[in-house]
């Protein structure tokens, strides 16, 4: 059985949004093997419903609203009523992913979000210095909430 899911948010090409892919490359040096890394870039309901019976859920993105660098971690459901705005360009903003996972019949009660706060969104490579100086800290909230210190089930 699958301990984890992950989801990765966003794109290498739009600076600090490639945030969460940079996290992701670094953080297969310190998961376990049953920790599923999937690079999503936009996040749909149909990946949070799958997901949604296979252990823990935990999505990670690039967020604005929050100082560059700054990590935050909260539980899915909380993303619409209190959390900072998702930086990736989706579909559908992730509150609505998240209520129509929900409606499907996902339990996203128990899924966690991971976000760095981002300051450059703009066409382009590389992460801003702040977001850059940041990075072992989000992978290492990354790490503690696969670890079950800080994540909850998603099922």
């Amino acid at each position: 059985m699958t301990q984890a899911t992950v989801f990765v948010c966003g794109d290498r090409h739009r600076r600090d949004d490639a945030a969460a892919l940079c996290a992701a490359d670094l953080l297969g040096q310190v998961i376990p093997d049953d920790v599923v890394v999937r690079r999503v870039g936009q996040l749909g309901a149909d990946d949070l419903v799958a997901a949604s019976s296979a252990g823990r859920c935990v999505v990670i993105d690039a967020v604005r609203g929050i100082a560059p660098g700054t990590v935050v971690s909260m539980p899915l459901v909380d993303l619409g009523t209190r959390g900072p705005a998702s930086a990736s360009s989706h579909a559908l903003p992730l509150p609505t992913v998240i209520a129509l996972a929900d409606a499907l019949g996902a339990d996203m009660d128990g899924g966690t979000f991971v976000g760095i706060g981002g300051e450059a969104f703009d066409l382009g490579e590389g992460l801003t210095p702040r977001v850059e100086e940041a990075l072992d800290t989000f992978v290492a909230a990354i790490a503690r909430t696969l670890s079950g210190t800080g994540g909850m089930p998603c099922a």
